[in-house]
């Protein structure tokens, strides 16, 4: 039954499919694509798409892959993983998604990197049990201490669905590959896919050292659209781990395939963490194919997809080449999310693309810094941790049309452009003498510390004494910190400086596992003695 009568946010999971079961189960897919959809949409309706990285939203069982999220840490091990720290990603996600479709939400929402349940036998799976149980509170109470550990078992997965619900937005069905087990089967993520609309069919289909490619049906005022949520192998810009991610691209492709032999125009839309760049096959070295663009189909012309053709259509080609990034990664602009189109999205009826509705959710002060770069979840200390992922999300809106409406018009299709760069360098270069000085951190020092890493990302005048330079550490008004830099050249050459040397440098405060530290991101940031 896809809405228990108890429950505002029904859960909806499946089996994985063993690679022997993938063609039978996209088989059922196929015979449901052939079915009626449903009564035609009595008027026209636009909706939302919104694709977004949790950036590791793990619960509070303490069971947990990663060291960082587990609750029993030794002294020096790091800063505890806390309620405090899960309310504030929950608030996070909610806060971003609330800035769509005037705080309702966006209709369908395309999660990764959402803890996979380690202690399944804790209850959270019964999402009727679930919404009964706590039904009637909210999870910021939940979460008020002493938690209780009933909550403290309950799956990330669930006390997002219901803090969304809380603040307003939704209500979402919510669809999930198997949990793992305390065994430890599968990855340390899963992808989840939650739709306010009707959900038909789940699949889950095994990628090679990847999170399962969740297929999706949803029932859309008459129509179906046919969401495929992955999170394939990290390490863009390794070419050594460009064979797995062209095995992920090998399996998408085959399922996108498959659906579409059944339906040339079936509506399906590919979205997700690909840790990919958009233009990936012409960043790796020659003759070296990409997943995304060589197996997979991404490209960037969008009349050709409309036209029918196999490619898929990248939606990152909507914008200017400068603005085609969801990450800075150590000062490079990246593209690892992405939304991707079938034909079916084009065409004169049923779910079409609003075209030129494409757009990074680089909300200042949410999912943005000062400098323009993703907030990312830190640590920090205790539970005032700031932002919530390292990635920007990815938003797309869509329209229902009835049969007879006028032809899509593509404006300004994307493209490429000749002459466009492949890489665009994160500008860090800064004359800060107007920089506020790092005495302010001193009066830091005399506050809660929860308040500190509201401080974090923003650049201070450091004036101090040089002590060490294996590890890289600066004494400023009695404290020693340590520097880091993510340029090779920067860190050898502070490496060098002799202990006493008196240095100015602009630094920017961050966090790096439970300890404070000074980064200085470009040549620029040191002001004396100046790099050769």
């Amino acid at each position: 039954m896809i809405r228990p009568a108890k429950s505002r946010f029904p859960l909806r999971s499946t089996k994985a499919a063993g690679r022997s079961g993938v063609a039978a189960g996209l088989l059922g897919l196929l015979f449901l694509l052939l079915g009626a959809a449903g009564a035609e949409p009595s008027r026209e309706r636009t909706f939302a798409v919104v694709v977004l990285n949790g950036e590791n939203l793990f619960d509070l069982d303490g069971v947990a892959d990663f060291a960082d999220y587990r609750q029993d840490k030794a002294p020096g091990e790091g800063v505890p993983y806390s309620a405090g720290a899960l309310l504030a990603k929950l608030d996070f996600l909610s806060a971003t998604l609330a800035t769509v479709n005037g705080g309702r939400g966006p209709e369908i929402i395309l999660f990764q990197e959402l803890e996979r349940d380690r202690t399944p036998s804790s209850g959270g799976n019964d999402w009727a049990a679930f919404h009964e149980r706590y039904g009637e509170t909210t999870v910021r109470a939940m979460l008020e201490p002493p938690v209780e550990e009933e909550v403290r078992g309950l799956p990330a997965v669930a006390l997002l669905a219901k803090h969304l619900h809380d603040e307003g937005l939704g209500p979402y069905e919510v669809a999930l590959p198997p949990a793992g087990g305390e065994s430890g089967e599968g990855p340390p993520h899963v992808n989840a896919t939650f739709s306010t609309f009707p959900i038909e069919r789940v699949m889950a289909l095994p990628l090679r050292q990847a999170r399962e490619l969740l297929v999706v049906v949803h029932a859309v005022e008459g129509y179906r659209l046919i969401t495929l949520n992955n999170h394939w192998k990290s390490g863009a810009s390794d070419p050594t781990s460009e064979p797995i991610r062209r095995d992920n691209a090998r399996t998408v492709r085959n399922a996108v395939d498959l659906l579409l032999e059944a339906d040339p125009r079936a509506e399906i839309l590919v979205g997700g963490d690909l840790n990919s760049y958009y233009n990936q096959g012409e960043i790796l070295p020659p003759g070296e194919p990409a997943g995304l663009t060589d197996l997979l189909g991404s490209q960037g012309n969008e009349r050709a997809t409309a036209a029918g053709k196999r490619a898929l259509y990248n939606l990152w080609y909507e914008l200017p080449p400068p603005e085609r990034y969801s990450e800075v990664w150590r000062g490079v602009r990246s593209s690892l999310m992405h939304l991707l189109h079938t034909p079916g999205l084009y065409d004169a009826s049923g779910i079409r693309y609003v075209d030129g509705s494409f757009r990074v959710l680089r909300l200042p002060g949410i999912t943005a810094d000062s400098w323009g770069r993703p907030r990312e979840f830190s640590f920090g200390a205790g539970d005032g941790a700031r932002g919530g992922s390292d990635h920007f999300p990815l938003l797309a809106r869509y329209e229902v049309v009835p049969p007879g409406a006028p032809p899509l018009t593509l404006v300004d299709p994307g493209r490429p452009r000749p002459g466009e760069d492949l890489i665009y360098p994160f500008d860090y270069r800064l004359d800060r003498p107007g920089a506020p000085p790092v005495a302010d951190l001193a009066d830091l020092h005399a506050r809660p510390r929860e308040e500190w890493p509201a401080q974090m990302g923003r650049p201070y005048r450091v004036e101090g004494t040089w002590v060490s330079g294996r590890p890289l550490r600066i004494r400023v008004d009695g404290r020693v910190y340590p520097v880091y830099a993510f340029r090779r050249d920067l860190r050898t050459w502070l490496a060098g400086l002799r202990p006493g040397t008196p240095v100015s440098l602009v630094g920017e405060w961050s966090a790096w596992r439970g300890r404070y530290q000074f980064l200085v991101r470009d040549p620029s940031w040191i002001l004396a003695p100046r790099p050769d």
